[in-house]
């Protein structure tokens, strides 16, 4: 079930609060190995000769007693375990053997990746979870290292045919001048709906600021919507169409 189709309560109650789901939910995003497909076979070498069999899912016990699912390779003679994790290193911790150490289940991670994303306080989640402070903070870091990576590998936005808005605002709103800060927000639209949206905190709003900055994000030949002023009107030549 996506995620974007239902309430978000509901994809925590439905998907967050049950392993099962929450596996199968992430493996339909191609963010943990499946049984099948081009990840869905052994790779153990052994005398040079890559294994191949075919992984399975097997749920396995863990040391402390309880159930998670794995993945077993088929063929007789090998049946190595790995874990579903493997692909993906922010669900993984692993040991000097690159064994899996993390002491939370996939749910259990995806539940403090929820409550990070819906801006859920270090204490509070301590509470509801009864996790340890130490442990959430952990992961609420790694949560923004994604974020930050990101941001990193961006791409521009808009391209022929989008539409792009550009708008700024003074960051305390007391007094208007061009030495800032500002708060520069970048908008890429749908006809129904805000697609993306990247904000830019910036000391000075002039021609020299915002030019190579809008280069940098937003694809030439885009339909660029800005403020009426004759600061904006320098993109007309670069992009397609300024309003």
């Amino acid at each position: 079930m996506e995620e974007d189709s239902m309430r978000q309560v509901d994809f925590y109650r439905e998907v967050v609060c049950s392993e099962e789901r929450c596996v199968a939910y992430l493996r339909g995003k191609g963010l943990l190995l499946g049984g099948e497909g081009e990840n869905g076979f052994c790779t153990r070498e052994k005398e040079g000769v890559v294994c191949g069999g075919r992984l399975k899912d097997y749920m396995r016990k863990t040391r402390k007693g309880a159930y998670s699912k794995s993945l077993r390779c088929s063929k007789k003679g090998c049946q190595t375990y790995v874990s579903i994790r493997r692909s993906n290193r922010f669900f993984t911790y692993t040991d000097l053997n690159g064994r899996c150490s993390s002491s939370l289940s996939i749910a259990q991670i995806m539940e403090l990746v929820w409550m990070w994303a819906h801006s859920y306080s270090p204490n509070l989640v301590v509470d509801l979870t009864g996790r340890t402070r130490s442990t959430v903070l952990a992961w609420y870091n790694l949560c923004r290292e994604v974020c930050d990576l990101m941001f990193q590998l961006r791409e521009r936005m808009g391209g022929e045919g989008e539409v792009v808005e550009v708008l700024d605002h003074f960051y305390n709103d007391k007094r208007r001048e061009e030495n800032g800060p500002w708060i520069l927000g970048i908008y890429s639209k749908s006809p129904s709906k805000v697609v993306e949206t990247r904000f830019f905190l910036l000391e000075r709003k002039d021609e020299a600021t915002l030019l190579p900055l809008i280069q940098e994000e937003v694809h030439l030949g885009t339909t660029l919507h800005t403020h009426n002023t004759p600061l904006y009107s320098v993109f007309f030549v670069l992009f397609q169409k300024v309003e």
